[in-house]
């Protein structure tokens, strides 16, 4: 269920290594470039070489190039793995009147607003009896249903703090700033980068900051990518250091908060149309990670996800990190009612609910 939306992470961080990669080439280049020009006097070509290199070191278009793909970068991944969450949602056997409530009546808006002018969206490659029959699907109360995903993840402009937020409240994703700061990856960074020394600390700062200042770095890039393309140079440029060490760090832990963000959201969705199983028939909790449960027929896979219901109400999708049979590893579960130990990524208490998808999802 979650590999899809886990792929779009790992292409995403594979994008932010190769501009990291390009950075590292760069810096290469920097370095050959302070070679002394005597040592190369009888070596004419690599001496035209670095030459050339220190002419360009410092080009505008190169420091353009890594502003606007790292830009690219990002605003690609929000809008992919926006629309593996909403292929998701609509190839689980939920009822389209099922979906969030600000699917449904943005779903009905925008795809209403493409139908009105069309033009408007001719880079997004959409034919109009796609789009209708699409949305006759919906309203039609099939059994299987398409939604207009690239219509219903319109943003108009770049996606700056305020865009993204609205851009996720659009299809029923509220308070996603605040819900960054609590995912796991992106706590662990900002306690690393901040140097931030117990967690005590870190959640009293995360919590009594203002959203846009602790993630200034995206609107900051935002705001440079603009700057580069309405004026082309850009006065107060980052150095290639700051680059690598913050900015696309900032986007990598950003990225792994996104899609923990998705899945948790997919899980509440399948929950609440019940949709998941739960399994309760448990035996003990150790080490607040590792549950002992019978798995009730149902396949369980290294590295998917459990829907916890803690006792004071919070859920959480967990990660399945190992999982055991006989105090053997494994990587899946497809035995009827055998007991298994399910190692997770956050503490658990044996008074929590424990639920996983469905087989026939």
């Amino acid at each position: 269920m979650s590999e899809d939306i886990n792929e779009e992470l790992s292409i995403f961080c594979n994008r932010l290594e190769s501009i990291n990669n390009y950075i590292n080439l760069i810096e290469s280049e920097r370095k050959l470039a302070k070679i002394p020009n005597e040592k190369m006097k009888n070596m004419k070509e690599l001496y035209d070489t670095v030459v050339y290199i220190k002419d360009n070191a410092n080009s505008q278009v190169i420091y353009n190039a890594i502003i606007i793909s790292l830009y690219s970068c990002y605003e690609n991944y929000i809008d992919n793995i926006l629309t593996k969450y909403l292929d998701k949602l609509s190839n689980s056997n939920i009822k389209y009147t099922n979906l969030p409530k600000p699917i449904l009546e943005n779903h009905i808006r925008l795809t209403g607003n493409f139908l009105s002018n069309s033009n408007r969206y001719k880079n997004y490659d959409l034919m109009e009896m796609d789009v209708i029959n699409n949305l006759y699907s919906c309203l039609n109360e099939n059994d299987e249903y398409s939604l207009n995903n690239r219509i219903l993840i319109t943003h108009a402009g770049n996606l700056g703090i305020n865009a993204l937020v609205s851009l996720f409240a659009q299809i029923g994703i509220n308070n996603l700033l605040e819900k960054v700061k609590e995912t796991i990856e992106y706590k662990e960074y900002y306690k690393i980068q901040n140097d931030i020394k117990n967690e005590r600390e870190l959640k009293r700062i995360l919590s009594n900051s203002d959203s846009k200042i602790i993630f200034n770095t995206l609107q900051d890039l935002v705001n440079r990518r603009n700057e580069i393309a309405h004026s082309w140079n850009e006065d107060d440029r980052l150095s290639i250091q700051t680059i690598k060490e913050v900015y696309i760090n900032f986007f990598i832990a950003f990225g792994k908060a996104i899609k923990d963000i998705i899945i948790n959201e997919l899980y509440a969705v399948l929950y609440a149309n019940g949709k998941l199983i739960e399994l309760s028939i448990i035996y003990n909790v150790f080490n607040n990670k590792v549950v002992c449960l019978n798995n009730m027929n149902q396949k369980l896979k290294r590295f998917d996800y459990i829907y916890v219901i803690k006792s004071n109400k919070k859920a959480y999708a967990m990660k399945i990190q190992n999982l055991q049979i006989n105090k053997k590893n494994i990587e899946e579960c497809n035995n009827e009612n055998i007991d298994i130990g399910i190692e997770l990524d956050r503490n658990i208490t044996k008074n929590d609910k424990f639920f996983c998808i469905a087989n026939n999802i």
